[in-house]
């Protein structure tokens, strides 16, 4: 089935007449950055000072008022840099379920004040495959597996709907999903770790000549998919930060949020494991999906994660991220927004007519 992918010629056409248009790279992770770019690593322009003492935050936004993370309020001062997928970005882009690494500093109230938000969607493109077994649905998005859990909130879905995907990556490196929403786009998306190969979480990137992803990295990258097949993407925007999420030359303290493994006292963040004393290992990491993350709080010194004190377990949403039955902090806000539109199912949407119970997607 062709989904308005580009041809291989046409994608190496388009980059030998124009140079990629890449963001400036996020999280200044200090001599790193993409290779042959020219772009320095770090914040440039944006009037943030670097300095150690600063706090990072990294989780899933959970509520609104201004935005809660990890049962952490986070103001957002009109001064804070904003960013999805590595393009600028104003608080309205800011949707429940997004992954976020924010950086903070406390402010004479004692309130978190943001300096940099940087949202990113785990995953974009078409649905190739769907099959439920233990009670949750799984897909096939890109390569990718996603799960579909209790706490997800989706819209009655089919092979080939195109998808916006938010949550986290397990150990085994599968997308545990907070939102799985309809989207009319066309760019695909994808977050994940950079391999010796240059590949994103196994999707091969084309890239114009003298470009190139660094290895043991952390990159979001944008753009139209090939009409290849194992998948491949033509890279029309590119963010990429350290595999860590932040630098230890920018923040001193750390709140993150992660899902435990089959082995004890290690916390994944976003697949990135981080030793955390006390996180139980479990034999199926993925059974109860976000409802089983953790969160934990580090020192960050000399590149290495300090754990201060032991996991706590996430206390809210006990309920969908979005949506009927949602208890949460703060306010609802509506669903991923691109190019004016909504990007969530409603009565009105061409995925009315597969209606479902919400987080039962559909086979066709």
């Amino acid at each position: 089935m062709r989904r308005n992918r580009l041809t291989r010629r046409t994608a190496l056409s388009l980059l030998a007449g124009s140079a990629l248009s890449l963001p400036s790279v996020g999280w200044g992770q200090a001599g790193s950055g993409i290779g042959g770019t020219g772009i320095d690593a770090g914040i440039g322009g944006t009037g943030i000072e670097s300095g150690i003492g600063g706090t990072g935050i990294f989780g899933l936004i959970e509520g609104f008022s201004s935005i809660w993370v990890n049962d952490v309020k986070v103001e957002i001062p009109s001064s804070a840099h904003i960013t999805l997928n590595g393009q600028p970005a104003g608080e309205s882009d800011l949707t429940l379920g997004q992954t976020v690494a924010i950086e903070a500093f406390e402010a004479a109230d004692g309130s978190l004040q943001a300096s940099r938000i940087d949202a990113s969607l785990a995953l974009v493109g078409p649905i190739d495959h769907m099959d439920q077994g233990r009670g949750r649905w799984a897909l096939s998005i890109l390569g990718q597996k996603v799960i579909v859990s209790s706490l997800t909130d989706s819209s009655a879905l089919g092979i080939g709907d195109w998808v916006v995907v938010t949550g986290l990556r397990d150990h085994r490196g599968h997308i545990q999903a907070a939102n799985i929403q309809p989207t009319s786009t066309r760019d695909a998306v994808i977050t994940g770790a950079v391999s010796s190969d240059g590949t994103v979480a196994g999707i091969s990137v084309l890239m114009s000549e003298g470009q190139r992803l660094q290895a043991g990295t952390r990159a979001t990258v944008q753009g139209p998919l090939l009409d290849r097949s194992p998948p491949q993407m033509f890279a029309r925007a590119v963010s990429v930060r350290p595999l860590a999420i932040f630098d230890a030359s920018r923040v001193g303290s750390l709140f993150l949020t992660g899902l435990p493994g089959e082995q004890d006292d290690l916390l994944f963040v976003d697949g990135y494991p981080v030793r955390l004393p006390g996180v139980s290992g479990q034999s199926d990491p993925g059974l109860y999906g976000l409802q089983g993350r953790v969160h934990g709080r580090f020192d960050l010194q000399g590149g290495k994660f300090r754990p201060r004190g032991g996991p706590a377990a996430s206390m809210k949403p006990r309920a969908p991220f979005m949506g009927e039955g949602r208890r949460g902090h703060g306010a609802e806000r509506p669903s991923h927004r691109g190019s004016g539109e909504s990007l969530r199912g409603s009565d009105s949407s061409p995925h009315s007519g597969r209606a479902g119970k919400k987080g039962t997607p559909k086979r066709k």
